[in-house]
């Protein structure tokens, strides 16, 4: 998902995503007459897995992520601190923003249990960063997203980074709204990758 740092060795390598180490957020902003009753939030993925292959030499790879959309955490304290928001809604507010988030109406995730990701090309530009393009698959629509990304070696370790905008009624749902519009949701969402990932170890190891 990144741009390759000169370290990177001239085969190519291959890494399983490290789910305890990696964060996926979803950057969900509120408008609105009545937006000040309201809040931004971040939607967290807890579950996923996903496979990151790259070839310096070549300046190409690939990567596929599935996240379990029954996963889908809002505003985990830590994490609104990290996106510099202030305190969010209480425990019983982030169990129903959940609740609409999965329902039918939203995610319909007893319908699309899964959210995924597959690049289709990567290339490497002239600063040294990767052009990111791949298919988005979320509540059974799939769109090609673009995005631009980097990357460092933490030891053995793969660490990228990237981010990008998408709109929800691309994927066929409106944003979420209450009081007839009065408070809602932008269309408008920014998902941020933060993918730790580790060597696949040799076959016959």
């Amino acid at each position: 998902i990144a741009a390759l740092s000169p370290g990177f060795s001239a085969e190519a390598a291959d890494y399983v995503v490290d789910a305890p180490r990696t964060q996926l957020v979803v950057q969900v902003f509120k408008e609105g007459v009545a937006s000040g009753l309201a809040h931004d939030h971040v939607v967290a993925a807890t579950e996923y897995s996903g496979k990151v292959s790259f070839d310096d030499a070549a300046g190409t790879g690939s990567i596929s992520v599935e996240v379990k959309a029954a996963s889908l955490k809002a505003d985990d304290a830590a994490l609104r601190t990290r996106f510099k928001l202030p305190p969010g809604p209480s425990s019983d507010d982030r169990a129903t923003i959940e609740k609409n988030l999965k329902s039918e109406g939203q995610l319909n995730i007893a319908q699309y249990p899964t959210i995924t990701f597959q690049s289709t090309k990567i290339t490497r530009q002239p600063n040294g960063r990767f052009q990111v393009v791949g298919n988005l698959t979320l509540r059974g629509k799939t769109k090609q997203v673009e995005f631009p990304a980097n990357v460092e070696l933490q030891g053995a370790n793969f660490h990228g980074q990237g981010e990008f905008k998408f709109n929800q009624t691309d994927f066929g749902f409106e944003p979420y709204s209450a009081m007839f519009g009065a408070i809602r949701n932008k269309d408008g969402l920014i998902l941020t990758l933060d993918i730790v990932a580790t060597p696949v170890a040799p076959k016959g190891n």
